[in-house]
């Protein structure tokens, strides 16, 4: 039980560890890249949820097999602990979704794109009919600025 408690504790602890502190994360990929940008207005905004990485349902399927392991005995303890595994995942599964941005833009060469992004503090300020500049590196959109207005 011990063994169990202890590998539980630190495969956790080993997932928030390589998650990281930083909300900017860039691939391998994009070091060196060329970046354009267009500038243009906002047409709507619409929130959608994002699919996680799937870290929530692990962690909810550690705890979930952790937790239902602790009833039973025998081969009751062994149904328990997958029991308490699935309905953790399901749990899990439920919370691994992000909170996300969808914009449409009329850039000024009279186009319009849709992007969807995760939502952030700096973007979710971003209103209808602001002027924005979009950062777009490849064929995808890396960052969305609210232009600032001068006097």
């Amino acid at each position: 039980m011990k063994k169990f408690k202890s590998i539980i504790l630190l495969s956790t602890l080993f997932l928030f560890i390589i998650s990281g502190c930083s909300d900017k994360k860039y691939s391998r990929n994009e070091i060196g890249s060329i970046s354009r940008n267009y500038s243009g207005t906002i047409l709507a905004i619409e929130p959608v949820k994002l699919q996680g990485d799937g870290t929530g349902s692990l962690i909810g399927h550690l705890v979930g097999a952790l937790i239902g392991y602790q009833f039973g005995k025998g081969t009751g303890r062994m149904f328990s602990t997958y029991a308490g595994s699935v309905a953790g995942m399901v749990a899990g599964n439920k919370s691994d979704y992000l909170n996300g941005l969808k914009f449409t833009i009329r850039l000024d060469n009279n186009r319009v794109v849709t992007t969807i992004l995760k939502r952030d503090n700096k973007n979710s300020l971003i209103k209808n009919g602001d002027r924005v500049e979009l950062l777009i590196s490849g064929n995808r959109v890396i960052d969305i600025i609210k232009k600032r207005k001068y006097r």
